[in-house]
């Protein structure tokens, strides 16, 4: 996977460091696991209390595979959550508002999951605004 990151560009600028992206990894590998959903959620053995979610995945992002099991960990468990996987888009593609076209789509996205989630969570007569 790093491999394809690190042959990988969003406009064929520099690609992402790959030896940087290994240590990276290689430090959080290292970081005390805990079982408290809200810090780590992905290494926590009750999801209990965890709100309805929209998990957004790029392709070649060093988190992707831990971002889809996490998803696929709160669905399992009968959670209410959406996964979308932005394929060609590394780490932090969102920043890239008015240079990558999936940056304003991702962003879209998330507006769009964020006010369905608070119009489930709102009462009826505040609804509407």
């Amino acid at each position: 996977m790093l491999d394809a990151i690190a042959a990988s560009g969003i406009d064929g600028s520099k690609s992402p460091d790959i030896a940087e992206l290994r240590r990276l990894q290689e430090v959080e590998a290292r970081l005390p696991r805990c079982d408290q959903p809200l810090r780590h959620a992905d290494h926590a053995a009750n999801l209990g209390g965890v709100a309805p979610a929209y998990v957004l995945a790029a392709e070649y992002d060093p988190l992707v595979d831990e971002g889809e099991r996490y998803a696929r960990r709160l669905e399992e468990a009968g959670f209410n959550v959406e996964l979308r996987r932005f394929e060609g888009m590394i780490h932090g593609f969102v920043s890239y508002l008015g240079a990558v076209d999936a940056a304003h789509e991702a962003i879209d996205a998330c507006g769009h999951a964020l006010r369905n989630a608070m119009a489930t969570q709102l009462p009826a007569h505040d609804a509407g605004r």
